[in-house]
């Protein structure tokens, strides 16, 4: 969801609670966003509601992956 104009960029319904799900979802948000073309000056931040998935560890490095 993007803030300022609150367009849904991406979604995927799943039927897990894996971090994988979510950095699926990241990549295709960041996609359809374009940010891997061009540079921006502040990267995205992703909002949660802290679930397992968004405290995973393989969640935190594929963030600091991506530098978010």
């Amino acid at each position: 969801l993007d803030d300022f104009s609150r367009y849904i960029i991406a979604w995927k319904l799943r039927t897990t609670m894996a971090a994988s799900d979510v950095t699926d979802t990241l990549e295709l948000a960041l996609q359809t966003a374009g940010l891997e073309q061009v540079t921006v000056r502040h990267r995205p931040r992703p909002l949660s509601d802290n679930g397992p998935c968004h405290v995973a560890e393989d969640l935190a490095k594929w963030l600091d992956q991506h530098a978010m």
